[in-house]
């Protein structure tokens, strides 16, 4: 069957003597994609990263100083939401139209042809936004396979609003950052910031084809998601994200992540972050958390730590975790992290206990926990409650209690 020239009838009746089952052929046809088929970078494809804000939304907005809300909007700009300057010359059954460019000649007239969302220039089967026809049509750009930059991105912003199209004004935030909503747990993370560093600190170009873009772009909106859903799990801030992402990229560049899954080296990563942040987190947590094995995470922290420049400006002894950093974390694993008067008698506790780099500090604060919630009256709690938080065995808290007890 062919979908242009050629046309067969097809019934669906069954001939006699024929078979009453279809052999798939669903196999070989895997294997012969997967060893010759190869998908032209001119396919039309829509595929882009999930847009941030709706387009009801972005049409409450009059104003942003989210540039990513720049991209939303110019992303969902469909045909019927702007002036075109170019000619219809034929309407087809399907719902679709047929152009003539008003940027070149076209000797059929119909060289562009108008989906429901998306513009199709088919000498070469180019996909352009609503951003790419308008700059064509104004002149700003010249060649279908470009994109407005720069001084020209913002013209055609301009016109593309002048069509009718609602593209948000974009103002600067003269507001400093907030260093403390970057370093709060549960803060929102910018995913696009996220990205952003993966690629070496270049935007991803959501805009383009997915084929279009490199591989290190391709991995950042791969990864993007595995370090936010991460971070957020373990209850960790959108600070320890960003400097995940940022080690990440150069874990990459050193050679650091092949040789295992990539999730071993945002492990690592991670674990480099959050010691940084003074928020530690379990080895065996994260390991669990990006679904990788704790040797190989393990394995990816020496590499990152000798193979980039954090050897340079860290010192191992900064990377021995304080069981002191570990209460926050454990504290909020046993639902008490609003009481501060606990937290603290814990922490005195540990302060007046020598800890010597052998022991787990994770089995130290379970145990510290157990003996001042056995102090308190506020609390009835149990060496198998302290140890389901701490994910440790009763065995562990049963031998490290006692000497924060006072006893012998």
């Amino acid at each position: 069957m062919y979908d242009r020239n050629r046309f067969v009838a097809v019934t669906g009746d069954h001939l006699e003597r024929t078979p009453a089952e279809i052999t798939s052929g669903d196999r070989l046809l895997n294997e012969l994609e997967a060893e010759y088929a190869s998908v032209s970078s001119e396919t039309p494809d829509r595929t882009i990263a999930e847009p941030q804000r709706s387009r009801d939304e972005l049409h409450e907005i009059e104003t942003t100083s989210d540039i990513q809300d720049i991209f939303d909007a110019i992303n969902q700009t469909r045909p019927s939401d702007i002036r075109m300057r170019s000619t219809q010359t034929r309407e087809h059954g399907d719902g679709t139209y047929s152009y003539d460019p008003s940027w070149v000649h076209s000797e059929s007239g119909t060289r562009l042809g108008v989906l429901d969302d998306v513009w199709i220039y088919r000498k070469g089967m180019i996909a352009l936004d609503a951003l790419q026809l308008v700059a064509l049509e104004e002149g700003i750009i010249a060649n279908e396979r470009e994109y407005p930059e720069g001084r020209d991105f913002w013209e055609a912003v301009g016109a593309l609003r002048g069509r009718g199209a609602h593209i948000p004004k974009f103002e600067s935030s003269n507001e400093p950052l907030s260093e403390s909503s970057e370093t709060d747990p549960g803060a929102e993370i910018n995913k696009w910031k996220v990205a952003k560093k993966i690629n070496y600190g270049d935007r991803v170009r959501t805009y383009v084809h997915p084929y279009d873009r490199d591989y290190q772009e391709r991995l950042a909106l791969e990864l993007t998601p595995v370090i936010i859903d991460t971070v957020e799990s373990l209850y960790l801030s959108p600070a320890v994200a960003y400097r995940t992402a940022e080690l990440y990229a150069k874990g990459h560049a050193a050679g650091v992540v092949p040789g295992a899954a990539h999730e071993s080296s945002v492990g690592a990563a991670l674990r480099i972050a959050a010691i940084e942040a003074g928020t530690p987190r379990p080895l065996a947590d994260i390991a669990d958390t990006v679904e990788e094995d704790p040797t190989s995470i393990r394995n990816k922290f020496q590499r990152i730590m000798k193979e980039t420049s954090l050897s340079e400006t860290l010192d191992v002894s900064d990377l021995i975790v304080d069981p002191v950093d570990y209460v926050p974390y454990i504290a909020r694993h046993l639902g008490v992290t609003d009481d501060t008067s606990l937290r603290n008698s814990v922490c005195e506790l540990l302060t007046q206990e020598e800890h010597g780099g052998g022991s787990n500090p994770i089995s130290e604060v379970a145990a510290a926990f157990y003996v001042a919630m056995k102090q308190s009256d506020n609390y009835s709690i149990t060496q198998e409650d302290i140890a389901r938080a701490a994910e440790i065995s009763e065995v562990t808290i049963r031998n490290n209690y006692r000497k924060y007890t006072g006893s012998p």
